[in-house]
């Protein structure tokens, strides 16, 4: 009987034992699991962030470093999205976004590689930033008002000739043109480290060049004083040749704008051309504007709508969408010469004149004849691009100083503030505002840095004399400052190592 009972004891294991190979065993729980897509960017930039693995309906706090960004409940498999921002304080470099579940307590983290800001990562692309010329990066985030005191030059880059053009920055490489009637392109992060620095490619045009160079879709389009808008691939070797150049009837001190598969740049002779962006060779206008007088401004693009000055005194608005021959929708009459560019926001159009006032015009305007809504004094000629950022308007004086208004106005409206050069000498240069600093060039060799919120008498947090008059507009990207002086240099500062 024992001997039988020892049996049964053996079969029900060895059966229990089969039964237990033959039934499947519970996967471990798979482990948390974040993502950020897009992995690189800007700050204040979106970005995605999704997670698997967490605890089922659970809140999870999504962290940029130590900084809470999000929050979000888990599905019932403990997966979530969430889209949100990178934060705009951010600074370059490696970063952390991770989360983690309140109640499972499990987390996981990714890494986001925070890049500079503008037209693609660090880039100021052209003269006024943007397509509605407002001179103000929103992604600058390294130089502030309480540090910006402390910027050193950090190189020089040397071209054959005095520097009228303001510099482009776009995908580590400045671009500058000068007199030596060529356009250089600088390597940034060559270049640091050295006092001095030589063009890693230069494109040579058939005269004086004025124009300031743009940057779009792996092209730099810059004017020359021999009539012609030429295209050159960004990343090319010396001597670099033209894509194409396009031949105007004046000469192109003006800069090109490019929307939409169109190149947009002002003539000498008056005139407003639309270039198509894909040519080859000698390319030919798809449509060209009269623009009464000789055209300097960049032009300005918002809602279908191209805004340019003229020598004629007057703004010009041409439809975007526009054939030969292109009439204006409207002009705007100032008591001057127009030689910097309409700035527009918020439904209004600010220009500066030579009568020594900045104009602020409808956008766009409901008639074929102008009035402007206000205007306001501003010592003398005016030359300077107005800069636009938070209700105020920056812009520079034939008198030396930097006048500031807000944008919205009664006539004739006051100026909220004034920065002085520390000299008489006109500026001719544009401001460029970013991170709560504005930064202008003036007319006795000076790069100026004003805090952007200040009242009289207000005091430039940075001052540094270059080696000639600097008549072009500063250029802000990733912690750096780049304006152009007759001294053949363009400049760089930034913070010392």
């Amino acid at each position: 009987m024992r001997r039988h009972t020892s049996w049964v004891v053996v079969l029900l294991a060895a059966a229990i034992a089969v039964v237990s190979m033959a039934l499947p065993v519970p996967a471990a729980p798979a482990a948390p699991r974040v993502q950020a897509r897009p992995d690189s960017g800007p700050p204040g930039s979106a970005v995605q962030i999704s997670g698997t693995g967490f605890g089922p309906s659970e809140t999870v706090n999504i962290r940029f470093d130590s900084q809470t960004i999000a929050t979000d409940t888990t599905n019932g498999t403990g997966g979530f999205t969430n889209n949100t921002r990178i934060p705009g304080d951010a600074t370059p470099g490696e970063h952390l976004i991770g989360a983690q579940g309140e109640t499972s307590g499990l987390s996981d983290f990714t890494t986001f590689t925070v890049t500079g800001g503008g037209g693609g990562g660090g880039d100021w692309p052209h003269l006024g930033f943007d397509l509605r010329h407002t001179s103000f990066t929103p992604f600058e985030n390294i130089l502030s008002p309480s540090n910006v005191s402390n910027m050193v030059v950090r190189w020089t880059g040397i071209t054959g000739d005095r520097i009228n053009s303001s510099p482009a920055v776009v995908d580590g490489i400045a671009y500058v043109g000068s007199f030596d009637k060529k356009l250089s392109a600088f390597d940034v992060a060559a270049c640091e480290g050295n006092l001095t620095c030589e063009p890693i490619w230069t494109g040579l045009t058939g005269d004086l060049i004025f124009s300031s160079p743009t940057v779009e879709n792996g092209v730099v389009y810059v004017g020359s004083d021999d009539d012609k808008l030429y295209a050159f691939p960004a990343t090319c070797a010396t001597p670099c040749m033209p894509i194409w150049t396009g031949q105007t009837n004046g000469d192109v001190r003006s800069s090109a704008v490019v929307k939409d598969g169109v190149v947009y740049v002002g003539s000498s002779a008056g005139e407003l051309y639309a270039f198509p962006e894909n040519c080859t060779g000698q390319c030919n206008p798809t449509w060209v504007a009269d623009a009464g007088n000789g055209v300097r401004s960049v032009p300005t693009i918002v809602d279908g709508v191209i805004y340019i000055g003229s020598l004629d005194h007057k703004m010009y608005g041409f439809p975007e969408n526009c054939s030969n021959p292109c009439q204006p929708l409207f002009t705007g009459l100032t008591g001057g010469t127009i030689q910097g560019s309409v700035s527009v926001v918020d439904g209004v159009a600010y220009v500066g004149s030579d009568d020594g006032f900045l104009y602020a015009f409808p956008a766009p305007c409901p008639n074929p004849t102008c009035e402007p809504l206000w205007l306001g004094r501003a010592g003398r000629d005016v030359r300077s691009s107005p800069a636009i950022h938070d209700g105020k308007v920056f812009v520079g004086s034939g008198d030396g100083l930097m006048y500031v208004f807000p944008t919205i106005c009664e006539n004739p409206c006051s100026p909220l503030w004034t920065g002085s050069s520390g000299s008489a000498k006109p500026i001719k240069s544009s401001p460029a505002v970013a991170n709560g600093v504005v930064y202008i060039g003036s007319g006795k060799g000076r790069l100026l840095a004003f805090p952007e919120d200040c009242s009289n008498p207000c005091e430039a947090l940075f001052s540094y004399l270059t080696g000639g008059a600097v008549r072009t507009s500063p250029a802000v990207a990733d912690g750096r400052v780049y304006i152009g002086s007759i001294d053949f240099k363009m400049w760089v500062f930034g913070l010392p190592v």
